[in-house]
């Protein structure tokens, strides 16, 4: 699931979400949200430069809990990075080598690394686990607060 969400294979990610955040969130509407953008650079960096690790899960019934660990460089480095390789390279250069060149100055450089880590509720669905990206629950957090308001 992380796999297909950091390579941005959308179709792949959306089977691995959970129905009730399908009624929030269309695939279409997830694929608009990634569709590129000046910021692709850096995203596409982070996306290729981050690692995860399953640190521990815990099943109960039909939901889990699977704490994940995410290493990366931290966002104002590879933004700085970033505006470094723009201005050298010139906006004529192709993203796969604006890139390359990125991967090539956090490498030489040893370049600083973050470690987070992010707890993922999973429920047992259709004979499979699903994640529960949270969609649904933040939906109706939001209409509960445009009643009140």
């Amino acid at each position: 699931m992380l796999d297909a969400y950091l390579d941005k294979r959308l179709g792949e990610y959306y089977q691995y979400v959970s129905t009730s955040d399908k009624e929030i969130k269309s695939l279409d509407s997830l694929q608009v949200e990634f569709a590129p953008t000046a910021a692709d650079l850096v995203t596409d960096f982070l996306f290729s430069a981050t690692r995860f690790g399953i640190d521990s899960a815990r099943v109960a019934g039909d939901s889990a809990r699977v704490y994940v660990t995410s290493r990366s460089p931290p966002f104002e480095f590879v933004l700085q990075q970033a505006q470094i390789v723009e201005r050298d390279l010139g906006p004529e250069t192709d993203m796969p080598t604006k890139l390359s060149v990125l991967n090539e100055r956090h490498r030489l450089s040893g370049g600083p690394i973050e470690e987070n880590q992010t707890l993922y509720r999973l429920i047992r669905e259709d004979g499979g686990w699903r994640v529960d990206v949270g969609w649904a629950a933040m939906a109706a957090y939001l209409d509960a607060s445009i009643e009140e308001g």
